[in-house]
């Protein structure tokens, strides 16, 4: 490494930061002791210019930027001078950098006074106008040297493969060949410009044992803990923070990853009542490494790593536009903007950083480059830069097989298949057959093998969450309970249906018992969600509006039936149990309890509100299916001011209907009303029954319900004793507990239910095509009749 020999005494060293770990271990293997300081271009561009997220804040507020508007405008006022340019975008950053300077919302600093003899820059490809800049202005104090590796005459050679996977296989047998002959595995190293290539290099390498130090990637915004975050900052970041450490194990190390960076993101706000508008920008952009692997290959670029004599480095991916990467005159600066500002335009950073390539790659002593021709999308050519590289290029390469059996037995069934199915025939096709003869081609089980109960409970952290869905997922299918909830194969994904469940719901928590700004909480709900709103959506918003109203007054004429007083909206109610060392939890939220107290007894009424389908038979509850109404009550029952209440009904409220069917006997708005109703079961009891709805005989309030002349409850009305509604109870905690241990045992065998010829489990489940479902896997059950359910239940 010739900066360690080049280094003296009482020097400043500017070099990237990614180098400086790796050359203060050099130097701290040599005899003599120097004094060094190391410090990066970027290190002192910050301290000449700096903004914090108060400039980013005022922008977004006086112009209406976005948070990355803000940024793009702060970054490139660094390049900005107190002088008219005669240009309107450069005109505009200057008076934007005077108010902004007016404000104290940015800083210019004199670059340091450092006190060293000797300046040395090394490990910049090149250096641009900006930092041109910068060294001239050291210059007249320092004496200043940049040094470079020497580039040598060596003629190389470049490998040509049809395939992005061919070429990744070849490095990898390459590099199997040099750990085989005693090459320590930290020499070895991928160059890789383009991240398209992360994932394949991972799931090819695994075939070779070979592991790099690619590192999966989480976005801060979609952990469990950042979701946490993000979810509750109505309240003071002190107490958010509190409340996750109370909620999280900080035991666990991703945890406390994550923790630490979201303190780290917190603290970069001295404001902190600004961060509410730009914490979701920040988690969004702040990536949680979540694993590392020791004696891994690093997958380094070209463009700011360090590079040792008797390291072995592979170029991939060495094709046009990938290396070197084109840029074009299409940033916030045009050409000739940065012409004005003394920087380099697209056309001239192109030619730097092609000749810096090349010099680059000529330092390099222990180097293998590879391009590929095609890959899934598009065809590519070699890059430009061999034009005067000069590199023999090296075409039909043979692949060896010496070094991973899995991939051999892989290659082997592709081979196969190309023979089978486009009669081609591929030369390796008889050595591996010979070799690899039992393969069992075009077998497969998809049988779900039974992972360890330990390992399992390990993973869960000794802590198992069921609600309504994932309950409801493990009875439809174990496996895609599996997938969807141990795994969380399904990212959360906001829509615009749920941004109106939700402002549905909050609108009707706040506005049934007091006066409340309506157009105000609706708007303001809408402007803080996270969706762009445009003019149709702004249109469709307003329609539900008026939707919303209509709903609000409908709900209030049905209070007037009913001498229920008291009310409690979005009731989020959480069971806890311990259960052979594990600590369930049972969650859900009911959007509206209706009570009155008589005798000193609590009479109850439970409603859940749904802008969708609504589904209220409980045909299937024996099954564990078709539970959503049990539960409520399930719920209801374990809030101890309701231990004891008497049930008087629970129902389902559609708020949303697509269609009202005609009727001449009735106008418009008395079908809507009737669709409001509830829908749902009563308790078989006239006289419980008329405290809630005194309308009972020809309800106004409950879908279905009347009386004939006699007293009698009619035919279509949906009600049940109480002796019923309590065995309700007590199927749903029998399915809980059966659930939690069949869960906490692993077992999710793969087992959609069939019930009445229909296949309940498949049909919108979006892991179809992962568990390959045979017809041994379905269960067929014959739905039953919910009285026959009830009267064996009793019996």
């Amino acid at each position: 490494m010739k900066i360690v020999n080049s280094l003296k005494d009482n020097t400043l060293l500017i070099v990237p930061n990614n180098m400086k770990k790796q050359i203060i271990t050099e130097i701290s293997k040599l005899d003599k002791m120097l004094n060094v300081k190391y410090i990066s271009f970027e290190d002192i561009e910050k301290k000449i210019y700096s903004y914090d997220a108060r400039a980013i804040h005022y922008l977004m507020k006086k112009y209406n930027y976005k948070y990355d508007v803000s940024k793009v405008y702060l970054e490139n006022i660094r390049y900005i001078e107190d002088k008219i340019y005669n240009n309107k975008k450069l005109d505009k950053l200057v008076e934007m950098r005077k108010e902004l300077l007016s404000k104290n919302l940015i800083k210019y600093s004199e670059i340091d006074d450092y006190q060293y003899e000797n300046i040395v820059i090394y490990g910049y490809t090149y250096i641009n106008n900006y930092r041109k800049k910068i060294i001239d202005s050291l210059n007249c104090k320092y004496k200043i040297e940049k040094v470079f590796e020497t580039e040598k005459n060596i003629n190389n050679k470049i490998y040509e493969f049809n395939n992005i996977k061919d070429e990744i296989i070849y490095v990898a047998s390459k590099i199997c060949e040099l750990i085989k002959n005693g090459v320590n595995i930290s020499k070895i190293k991928v160059v890789v410009e383009d991240n398209s290539y992360y994932d394949l290099i991972n799931y090819l390498f695994d075939f070779f044992n070979l592991k790099t130090d690619i590192k999966p990637k989480t976005s801060l915004d979609v952990t469990m803990i950042g979701k946490y975050f993000i979810e509750h900052l109505d309240k003071e970041i002190e107490q958010i923070l509190d409340e996750i450490k109370n909620e999280f194990d900080m035991n666990k190390q991703n945890n406390l990853l994550v923790f630490n960076e979201i303190i780290k993101i917190i603290n970069n706000y001295e404001d902190k009542s600004i961060i509410k508008d730009m914490i979701i920008y920040d988690f969004k952009n702040t990536n949680i490494n979540n694993q590392t692997y020791k004696n891994s290959i690093s997958i380094i670029s070209l463009y700011d790593s360090l590079i040792n004599e008797d390291d072995y480095i592979f170029i991939m991916g060495f094709n046009q536009k990938i290396i070197p990467f084109i840029n074009k005159d299409e940033g916030f600066l045009n050409d000739s903007e940065l012409s004005l500002l003394g920087l380099e335009t697209s056309k001239e950073k192109n030619i730097l950083e092609k000749n810096a390539l090349i010099s680059k790659i000529k330092t390099i002593n222990n180097i293998i480059i590879t391009y590929k021709l095609f890959d899934n999308n598009n065809m590519y050519l070699i890059s430009t830069l061999n034009d005067e590289l000069g590199y023999e290029i090296i075409k039909d390469i043979d692949i060896e097989y010496v070094h991973s059996n899995k991939y051999n037995k892989i290659n082997l069934s592709m081979l196969i298949d190309k023979l089978v199915k486009y009669s081609i025939y591929d030369k390796n096709l008889d050595t591996l057959y010979n070799n690899y003869s039992d393969i069992n081609y075009l077998t497969y089980d998809n049988t779900y093998t039974k992972i360890n109960k330990e390992n399992l409970l390990k993973y869960l952290d000794n802590k198992l969450i069921l609600s309504y869905t994932s309950l409801s997922n493990y009875y439809e299918c174990s496996y895609k309970y599996y997938l969807s909830n141990i795994l969380k194969l399904v990212p959360y994904e906001k829509t615009y249906m749920t941004l109106i469940g939700e402002v549905f719901h909050y609108i009707l928590s706040i506005s049934l018992e007091k006066e409340i700004d309506f157009d105000y909480e609706y708007d303001n709900f809408i402007k803080n969600s996270d969706f762009k709103i445009g003019p149709k959506e702004k249109f469709f918003f307003n329609k539900l509006k008026k939707e919303l109203l209509f709903i609000i007054e409908t709900i209030k004429e049905q209070y007037k039936h009913t001498s229920f007083n008291k009310a409690l909206y979005e009731e989020k109610i959480i069971i806890q149990k311990m259960v052979d060392d594990i600590e369930v939890t049972f969650m859900g939220v009911i959007d509206k309890l209706m009570y009155k107290e008589q005798n000193n007894k609590k009479m109850l009424s439970i409603i859940d509100y749904k802008t969708g389908n609504t589904d209220i038979k409980l045909n299937n509850i024996i099954y564990g299916l078709d539970m959503q109404l049990p539960i409520y009550l399930y719920l209801a029952k374990n809030i101890d001011e309701f231990k004891d209440s008497q049930i008087i009904g629970f129902y389902l409220q559609k708020l949303l209907n697509s269609e009202v069917n005609k009727d001449y006997n009735k106008t418009y708005e008395t079908l809507k009303r009737d669709k409001l109703k509830l829908n749902g079961y009563s308790i078989a009891d006239a006289n419980l029954l008329e405290e809630f709805d005194d309308s009972y005989n020809k309800s106004e309030v409950i879908k279905s319900m009347s009386t004939t002349n006699d007293g009698k409850f009619g035919h279509y009305a949906k009600i049940l004793e109480e002796n019923s509604i309590k065995k309700l109870e007590e199927i749903v905690e029998d399915k809980i507990e059966n659930a939690i241990d069949n869960i906490k045992n692993a077992n999710f065998s793969i087992n959609p239910k069939i019930i009445n010829k229909y296949n309940v489990s498949c049909k919108f489940c979006m892991f179809y095509d992962v568990c390959y479902v045979e017809n041994k896997d379905k269960i067929t059950l014959e739905e039953k009749n919910l009285d026959e359910i009830l009267k064996e239940e009793v019996e």
